[in-house]
């Protein structure tokens, strides 16, 4: 992950204030009062402010990164109930137990990690039942003239559609695309999608 912990020095600075806004946006739609929460990949910790304010009072918030570059500054941000473990998304079931976690979410994250549809199934196996997970992220259903150089920056796959697994398994799933995310300053249709998990799922 060289190339993340030299892209951490940058990315604020880079991109934050482009995204910012739409990260408010994204988690309002948080269902309020969440305690037991991960937060995948945590990045340099910028979803942070706009996440906690939602969370219940005594928040345990696990943040979870690959690269020690984006860690570093994550922690700069963190604050009290915040926990922050350097691990690969796919190693989960070593930091999590199944049906602990009361809200999971991805944010900016399935478009980069590998095998990504295993992850997020991971994840899910993970929510309580009636727990929610939320995914923030980019989706180009068709390549626009900014798709490849945002992929090439972020290492991305912008044609995934992890919204497709919480449509097939959860409930009360909601894809919403981000008003005033233009698809041509992204590379694609910036979006928010929710679901919960319902009361039979089961672990893979």
């Amino acid at each position: 992950m060289a190339w993340y912990s030299w892209f951490s020095t940058i990315y604020d600075q880079a991109l934050e204030d482009l995204y910012a806004p739409h990260r408010v946006r994204a988690f309002a739609e948080v269902n309020p009062g969440h305690r037991k929460v991960l937060l995948l990949p945590c990045g340099t910790g910028q979803d942070l402010a706009p996440l906690l304010p939602r969370l219940a009072p005594d928040p345990d918030l696990l943040c979870i990164d690959l690269d020690p570059g984006m860690l570093a500054k994550a922690r700069a941000r963190g604050s009290r109930g915040c926990r922050f473990v350097q691990a690969p998304a796919s190693e989960l079931s070593s930091h999590v137990e199944p049906a602990s976690l009361d809200l999971v979410v991805f944010s900016l994250g399935l478009s980069v990690v590998p095998e990504h549809e295993s992850v997020l199934r991971s994840a899910l196996s993970r929510l309580r039942p009636g727990g929610q997970c939320l995914i923030f992220d980019c989706w180009a259903e068709r390549r626009n003239l900014n798709s490849w150089p945002v992929e090439w920056m972020a290492q991305a796959d912008l044609s995934r559609t992890p919204f497709r697994i919480l449509e097939a398994e959860c409930s009360d799933y909601r894809f919403t695309p981000l008003p005033d995310a233009k698809p041509l300053q992204f590379g694609g249709t910036l979006y928010v999608a929710t679901g919960t998990r319902r009361a039979q799922s089961k672990p893979p």
